[in-house]
């Protein structure tokens, strides 16, 4: 029985998850009214992860070590993912696509390939925010430590 109850709790996690990374994608005024709420983050984070232990803790009451291994990987995707996301990796990525579009029109100025590459990365933002981005940011680190923080603040 706790297995049905761990894999229930494991699969409405699962949709969960799945819907906020859809609504998380949307612009913030395109996003559910409920999830506009300060409260939201805080609930809606509660009952995820309060989902996945009890999926977790019946996934153990069968196989104590199928559920380590599940608890292994979901913390290894977990840390990519943070890695990915930060400021570091973000700036390693826009400088590599920087040099790459610099390569293929040395003649460019600098702002332009960098409205380029920040465009190219989230077109959805409109190019009038990011012209705005790259004219206060002039620089590539500059422009992704803006690209970060502006994620992290429209992930909620």
């Amino acid at each position: 029985m706790a297995w049905a109850i761990g894999l229930g709790a494991f699969l409405v996690w699962g949709v969960l998850w799945l819907l906020e990374a859809r609504w998380n994608s949307l612009p913030a005024y395109d996003r559910p009214s409920l999830t506009r709420s300060a409260a939201y983050s805080v609930w809606a984070g509660v009952l995820r992860k309060l989902l996945l232990g009890i999926s977790l803790l019946g996934l153990a009451a069968v196989h104590w070590t199928a559920a380590a291994a599940t608890a292994t990987l979901l913390l290894i995707g977990w840390s990519v993912r943070r890695i990915q996301a930060s400021a570091a990796s973000q700036r390693r990525a826009m400088q590599k696509e920087f040099d790459r579009l610099r390569g293929e029109n040395p003649d460019a100025p600098d702002t332009e390939i960098l409205f380029q590459v920040v465009f190219a990365r989230h077109a959805r933002w409109g190019p009038d925010l990011v012209q705005q981005i790259v004219q206060e940011n002039p620089t590539v680190e500059g422009a992704a430590r803006m690209v970060v923080r502006m994620e992290s603040q429209l992930r909620g």
